[in-house]
């Protein structure tokens, strides 16, 4: 609500980004994310959702995933990423400005911790009559790259259940958590090939941005209203990148990495089109 001091608590505060869509489109899909360093190693299960205008409405997690913070100093301290599917609520309004309430998260009031954020995307899906065929996939989970600790430097999984079509242009977007534009040596890959563009360079690709192929993305009224540029998001990354020479016709599957040697930051959603 344009509005911002220390008296907000986590689970007062209100963000809000807008959905545009085109002319006759309509949703076939939409799924909401929320993420938080947080008290406790219970996840948030519980959201309200809201359509500037239109009603609030109880959002109820139908998945979860738990991070322990992992330092001694803070042993109840937990990472922790929510879903739920809001299809008929997205579709029912469409276009317009979403906002999220009450995102369980740590009161960063007279406290200073650089391994804190708080952040919800929501992805929507949709179709229109006479727009090109494109085959889009959402993958999940909630992976934490961190090289403090052993064994989680780096990570790897294989995307399957998507099909490249002849004459293709290939798009990947990545949501992750916590990375930071003052920290390199971080890197992603898709097909063993290190993705960087104006925005995301080789060696600092999670670094606090909102892009689209290299352009930085602020819609007009998002609240707070961000650049997208690098470290403009405060420890959340949205970021899609080309892919197209990455790929090729007839392929069902491709490997996705992320790797750091000083940064951290969480894997939490992947998406193929």
């Amino acid at each position: 609500d344009n509005a911002a001091n220390a008296t907000i608590t986590p689970a007062m505060a209100r963000t809000s980004a807008t959905l545009s869509l085109p002319a006759g489109a309509k949703i076939t899909y939409a799924r909401l994310y929320w993420s938080a360093l947080k008290v406790g190693s219970s996840p948030d299960t519980a959201i309200v959702l809201d359509w500037l205008g239109g009603p609030t409405t109880n959002i109820t997690a139908d998945d979860t995933w738990v991070e322990s913070y992992g330092f001694a100093s803070h042993p109840d301290w937990y990472y922790y990423q929510s879903t739920a599917d809001v299809t008929d609520y997205v579709s029912k309004w469409g276009a317009g400005d979403f906002r999220v309430t009450g995102v369980d998260a740590l009161s960063l009031v007279g406290l200073e911790v650089d391994r804190a954020f708080s952040a919800w995307t929501m992805v929507v899906f949709y179709e229109r009559p006479g727009d090109e065929l494109k085959n889009l996939a959402l993958f999940d989970g909630f992976t934490a790259i961190d090289p403090g600790f052993p064994g989680q430097e780096k990570a790897e999984v294989t995307l399957t259940g998507f099909l490249v079509p002849p004459g293709f242009s290939a798009r990947m977007s990545a949501l992750t958590y916590e990375g930071d534009h003052g920290y390199s040596g971080d890197a992603f890959t898709f097909n063993s090939a290190q993705l960087t563009d104006a925005q995301n360079p080789i060696q600092n690709f999670f670094n606090g941005s909102r892009s689209f192929m290299g352009a930085p993305v602020s819609s007009g009224t998002d609240v707070p209203k961000l650049s997208g540029k690098a470290g403009s998001m405060a420890g959340f990354d949205l970021d899609t990148a080309d892919v197209t020479s990455l790929v090729k016709a007839g392929q069902t599957s491709a490997k996705v990495g992320a790797s750091s040697d000083l940064d951290i930051f969480f894997l939490a959603g992947l998406l193929t089109s």
